[in-house]
């Protein structure tokens, strides 16, 4: 998931980089402004024209493929925590404390996208 909002990034000086889509470890995968200039937002597609902007980006990007790997790669481990929250709290922790899609100042918090899930009010 994080290799796909990497790999779309566009920079001043660096177009999407497609390679990160089949990365399967965290290693160098952070695209930063120091190596590649100012990040000039997320290419539509990958044979996009359009350049997003970062909250159009979270939405038709981040949020999507975030959720197809909650139904596909984790629906096992969704469903248990969705069995075991009817009986007793869960406490999902997170670095990323953000559960507003719509405030860019900070990431978008796993745990509460998993919650959102779980609780049938993912956001669209």
């Amino acid at each position: 998931m994080r290799t796909i909002w990497q790999g779309l990034k566009v920079f001043e000086d660096a177009d999407i980089d497609t390679s990160l889509f089949s990365k399967r470890d965290m290693k160098d995968m952070k695209r930063t402004t120091r190596k590649y200039g100012r990040c000039l937002g997320h290419r539509k597609g990958v044979h996009g024209e359009e350049l997003i902007g970062y909250l159009t980006a979270r939405k038709l990007i981040y949020l999507p493929c975030y959720k197809w790997v909650l139904e596909n790669k984790l629906r096992k481990l969704v469903t248990a925590i969705r069995i075991i929250s009817k009986n007793k709290p869960v406490v999902l922790l997170d670095y990323n404390t953000n559960p507003d899609v719509y405030n860019p100042k900070s990431p978008l918090s796993h745990a509460s996208l998993i919650k959102a899930y779980i609780e049938g009010n993912y956001p669209e």
